[in-house]
């Protein structure tokens, strides 16, 4: 397993807005975006009313944010279809990894060049990496 130090500034909010309409439009995801610090790089919240929202740490830098978009989506699409407890709570079940590969394929994304998501990078048949210092996205 290798590792990458990280060095870049944040990744502007214009950018994350951008990425998050083209990628969540096409999936065709209620999914609003919010930006905040209270996650360390981005998580999917369900509140009680319906909405959702997939929430991206600003302060994080991400070279591909598609990466962080569709890997909260793919939390939103297995938590609406699944009722199996490997599939809630952000778990990165053999279920969640399918489901962000498939979504990967279905929107023709290019795959990152490693993941630090064990099932993800078997499945998608890429590298298992760690990340030194803040997230990379790449």
């Amino acid at each position: 397993m290798g590792s990458i130090a990280q060095t870049e500034r944040p990744t502007p909010t214009k950018v994350w807005k951008q990425v998050h309409r083209d990628i969540i439009g096409r999936l065709g995801l209620p999914c609003k975006l919010r930006c905040s610090n209270t996650h360390r790089v981005g998580g999917h919240d369900f509140k009680d009313d319906g909405r959702c929202y997939i929430t991206v740490n600003p302060t994080v830098a991400f070279r591909q944010p598609a990466h962080l978009i569709l890997h909260e989506a793919a939390h939103h699409i297995r938590i609406q279809k699944d009722d199996m407890m490997c599939c809630m709570g952000g778990q990165h079940c053999k279920h969640w990894a399918k489901t962000l590969f498939g979504m990967y394929k279905k929107l023709n994304v290019p795959l990152p060049f490693g993941t630090q998501f064990e099932t993800f990078a078997e499945i998608a048949g890429i590298p298992l990496c760690t990340f030194i210092g803040a997230v990379r996205g790449d």
